[in-house]
């Protein structure tokens, strides 16, 4: 089926309705838009329009608006028809693009027709008017729900809410909507639920020359990075005349440079700080820890001195756990995500090199992602939708996927699994811990009258399909105290206490 659409789509973006000049396209396809701004019926099933701007085209027209049609069927026929239309009568194919799609142009137009519907629909059921607090509640619910394939819902504990959520189902946002009113199934949900895998990624105000002394939210700034286990800095890497910079040009080095500045200079007083009193510590008492202490903090003020971050400092592990309590902003880990336009998703600029040079020797990670591009692909409704847009632009798997990948990452983070009857959880651990201490994360009696471990590989259980028959072919491992965990292992833990 999805080679199918594949196909079909290839099929669209060949068609040589598009080697006809915009100009000509245009008077084809206004007149028709403006017959369904109207909400007239669609005009599509009739070629006469075409015929009467270029009888060439008639046979052409009626091809691509057929193909249109079987490649989106459960679309609304005005709203497709529209979107048709729009994208027909402005789609200038690209050949700078490695892939350019009409398909995606047309998708494009589609969420916005959908969109500006649902809005016009939501003021007049009143959604627009609930307060802030109930509005980000219902996203969490509908998102719920989208993500665990529940088809009803209600939200307890607030009537207001179950009923905001009844009028957003009324009107069709989501795939599940619809269906959401007409079956019998009820599910509670819990907005406010940690299923153990969650990482809160906090925006944190931009931060300003000066900042380390006190100049714009300064310390404000600075304490809330510290509570902070890993750093993600956003950088523009993208022109558009529209949106001003605060220092009038575009140069992610330079506003990397001001940040890293302001927390280096921050580090320094912390460690010159720690330094004077360890130093009176060593001298005067002997003390063997704050001796090989005041090493440590000599090799950081030096980096720190120098313009390089804390984290370019080699430290053994025990080394580390005598300064831990630093918590220095520049040790932390940190992800350089580029912020692009959508011609340069897939490929990045001149300005991600510039950022990939720039942090070649600081130990960090660099991700690119087009931001307006994840808010397009964020409105679809359907994971196939999603899909072929991911497609149609050379990508296999939206930024948000690769920025929790690359989070994980940075933290050091795995999954493991545990699946039964009434529910399968996915739990979050530290690469390199062993069976009994991650048996631990989900009960503390696990741990400690910990036995043995039954694993079945991740791949293992998603060729089989199931327990019993991974079970039947051979594939559970029994693993004891001294196994090392991996990615995706699918755990169930035998215990005594």
């Amino acid at each position: 089926m999805y080679e199918e659409r594949a196909n079909l789509r290839a099929t669209i973006d060949a068609s040589p309705l598009w080697d006809v000049d915009v100009a000509t396209r245009k008077a084809l396809f206004q007149p028709m838009l403006k017959k369904l701004n109207g909400r007239e019926e669609p005009a599509g099933d009739d070629p006469a329009e075409a015929a009467a701007v270029d009888p060439k085209l008639e046979e052409t027209y009626k091809r691509v608006w057929a193909e249109c049609f079987e490649l989106f069927p459960t679309e609304d026929a005005t709203i497709l028809s529209m979107a048709f239309f729009q994208a027909a009568a402005a789609y200038q194919p690209d050949p700078t693009r490695e892939k350019d799609s009409f398909c995606a142009y047309m998708q494009m137009a589609m969420r916005h027709l959908k969109a500006e519907d649902a809005r016009k629909e939501a003021q007049s059921l009143g959604i627009m008017d609930v307060s802030k607090e109930t509005a980000r509640k219902v996203r969490q619910a509908l998102d719920y729900m989208d993500r665990m394939g529940y088809t009803s819902a209600m939200v307890t504990g607030d009537p207001h809410l179950e009923k905001t959520v009844a009028q957003a189902a009324r009107i069709g946002q989501r795939s599940l909507h619809e269906a959401l009113l007409n079956k019998d199934t009820l599910v509670s949900i819990n907005t406010e639920r940690d299923d153990g895998t969650t990482i809160e990624i906090v925006d944190i105000a931009g931060l300003v020359k000066g900042a380390s002394k006190g100049e714009g939210l300064g310390n404000k700034f600075l304490a809330n990075i510290r509570n902070t286990h890993a750093i993600i800095h956003v950088l523009r890497c993208f022109d558009n005349g529209n949106i001003t910079h605060v220092d009038g040009s575009i140069d992610p080095v330079r506003d990397k440079g001001i940040i890293d500045t302001e927390l280096q200079l921050k580090d320094l007083e912390t460690v010159e700080n720690r330094l004077a009193k360890t130093q009176k510590q060593a001298t005067s008492g002997g003390d063997k820890n704050a001796k090989r202490a005041v090493e440590l903090l000599l090799q950081y003020k030096a980096a720190l001195e120098q313009g390089n971050s804390a984290r370019t400092v080699e430290l053994e592990k025990e080394d580390r756990k005598l300064v831990a309590d630093l918590n220095l902003l520049t040790d932390k880990p940190v992800l350089y995500v580029c912020n692009v336009d959508e011609k340069s998703a897939v490929t990045g600029n001149a300005y991600t090199e510039a950022v990939k040079a720039a942090i070649a020797g600081e130990k960090a990670e660099m991700l690119v992602v087009a931001a307006a591009t994840e808010a397009d692909i964020a409105e679809l409704e359907s994971y196939e939708e999603r899909q072929m847009f991911l497609e149609d632009l050379g990508l296999e798997e939206s930024g948000v996927a690769r920025l929790i990948k690359s989070a994980y990452k940075l933290l050091n983070l795995e999954t493991f699994f545990t699946t039964g009857a009434d529910e399968s959880r996915a739990w979050t651990y530290v690469r390199g811990m062993k069976a009994p201490q991650t048996a631990g994360i989900i009960h503390t009696d696990f741990e400690k009258g910990f036995i043995r471990a039954e694993v079945i590989k991740y791949d293992d259980y998603v060729a089989l399909g199931s327990e019993k028959a991974c079970r039947d072919a051979g594939k559970i491992g029994i693993e004891g105290k001294e196994y090392v965990v991996q990615d995706g292992d699918i755990m169930h833990f035998l215990f005594n206490v």
